[in-house]
């Protein structure tokens, strides 16, 4: 397969993304909390790296996921060395995984919150109405396995197999990183240097 040079790959991905010109590009990213005295900008001194904005110990985790978000789609182009071709077809899918992620989590965490009440409720709970929201919980988390198993084919339709195993190995450095950014916004404290922008690599095969 024929390669499109990364920095006129990563360009077209940028303007696909900024322009929201791809389905589910339409989540808006905020705006980056000011940086303080002294604090590093998360990916500062990585020359030729598209580094994640400056993080900061008042940003919310849904400020942080969208940055990371974002941060994914732009170096997944360089990471998985797309053609242009595939980069048009590979962004609205990726945000398309994303999106699935986003909204179980909205789910999960409000039915986390009613079944909290329920769990202390005063005088107590139906038993029934406790049962309904653990099988709630148990029908959003077969409902995402199912997206995201369809929505991880379509992506892969467009990759080559040494992309979709790179592409998996990002994934799970990326989600490990958020982890741990998750931690230090919670713990208020400024971060250091966002993911590797080129995980593990390697001879591609």
């Amino acid at each position: 397969m024929t390669h499109a040079r990364p920095g006129l790959v990563a360009s077209t991905l940028v303007a696909l993304v900024l322009a929201g010109s791809v389905p589910f590009a339409q989540t808006a990213t905020p705006t980056p909390p000011p940086a303080g005295r002294g604090q590093r900008a998360a990916g500062a001194g990585r020359a030729g790296r598209a580094g994640l904005p400056a993080i900061t110990a008042n940003m919310t985790p849904q400020q942080l996921q969208g940055f990371i978000d974002t941060w994914e789609q732009i170096q997944a182009i360089d990471i998985l060395k797309l053609t242009a071709e595939q980069s048009q077809n590979f962004i609205g899918r990726l945000q398309r995984i994303q999106a699935i992620r986003r909204k179980q989590m909205q789910e999960h965490h409000r039915l986390m919150a009613e079944m909290v009440l329920l769990l202390n409720a005063n005088p107590a709970a139906k038993p029934e109405d406790i049962d309904t929201h653990v099988k709630a919980l148990a029908d959003a988390r077969e409902t995402e396995a199912a997206d995201l198993k369809k929505a991880y084919l379509d992506l892969d339709a467009v990759l080559t197999p040494w992309q979709r195993g790179k592409f998996r190995q990002f994934e799970d450095q990326v989600e490990r990183r958020k982890i741990e950014l998750l931690g230090l916004i919670k713990g208020g404290t400024d971060t250091p240097a966002p993911p590797p922008a080129n995980p593990g690599r390697g001879r591609r095969q």
